[in-house]
């Protein structure tokens, strides 16, 4: 199927219209768009645009379908998981958690199928339920749960240890309020983050389902593209779009932080869930 337009001249269509509904929604919420934050915003959208441009192009599946997967991968990474993270390490109410829900729903559902329109396959040779049927169909149940229980375990350890380390250098913001970010440490924290990090783990595979099954090839590849999207989509892109108020040696932390987490939980995720044949179909 021949694309709308050229690679490039889709993607800086895209980039302009996905930025630009970044920065109205940026300055609906009172954030002051000076022109770092503007190019911050034009930054973080744009390695999104061109990761889920890159997929949408590479999934053998009609427009709907890749629709989904692009919507899976952007909500369910970047949006869902950020924000329970930020309702208990903030200050943040539980109204502003629903509402960035609802927002980061509606901008993910544009984002994907815009995506998914500018960006198509050269061929369309599966549909995205059949593979996730084929996906379940490949292990038992005993083999499904202890995967998904190492996932966690690993996940886990990864944010402990990596996010330990990066809190030699983040504490301040956290502790110091004149720094006006309204960071929180909630009392019992680590019986906090072993709670809801397992529930990330699940979220973050939700979203990473239609790049688990849509891929093909050898897992290695399909590793590399799950720790790609992790960082991306879960820490690179929401750091540069998405917090215009933290000062940037805050930002370059937790971007130093999330990548060592997410890259290498990515990598552990698809080499024990994704499908044992490569088979996307």
């Amino acid at each position: 199927m021949r694309p709308p337009a050229k690679p490039f001249i889709a993607f800086l269509i895209t980039l302009i219209l996905l930025s630009g509904l970044q920065l109205i929604l940026a300055a609906t919420e009172g954030t002051t768009l000076n022109a770092m934050n503007v190019l911050t915003t034009i930054a973080g959208v744009g390695v999104t645009v061109f990761l889920l441009a890159a997929l949408s192009s590479l999934w053998p599946w009609p427009l709907k379908d890749r629709i989904i997967g692009l919507f899976l991968l952007n909500y369910f990474i970047q949006t869902v998981p950020s924000l329970i993270e930020y309702y208990f390490f903030s200050e943040g109410t539980a109204t502003v958690i629903i509402n960035g829900l609802a927002t980061g729903l509606v901008s993910a559902a544009l984002a994907a199928s815009l995506i998914a329109w500018m960006f198509r396959p050269e061929m369309e040779s599966s549909r995205f339920g059949a593979a996730l049927a084929g996906w379940f169909g490949q292990r038992r149940m005993f083999s499904w749960l202890w995967r998904l229980a190492a996932a966690m375990v690993a996940y886990l350890l990864l944010y402990v240890v990596i996010g330990g380390i990066a809190f030699q250098f983040t504490e301040p913001y956290y502790t110091d309020p004149a720094y006006g970010l309204e960071l929180v440490l909630p009392e019992g924290g680590l019986a906090i983050i072993a709670k809801i990090q397992p529930v990330r783990t699940v979220i973050f595979l939700v979203g990473l389902s239609g790049l688990l099954v849509g891929l093909g090839g050898n897992t290695r590849r399909v590793a590399l593209w799950a720790g790609a999207a992790l960082f991306i989509l879960g820490g690179l892109s929401p750091l540069l779009a998405g917090t215009y108020h933290w000062p940037a040696t805050l930002r370059i932390y937790h971007t130093i932080e999330i990548f060592f987490q997410n890259v290498p939980a990515g990598y552990i995720f698809a080499r024990l869930l994704a499908p044992a044949t490569g088979d996307a179909t």
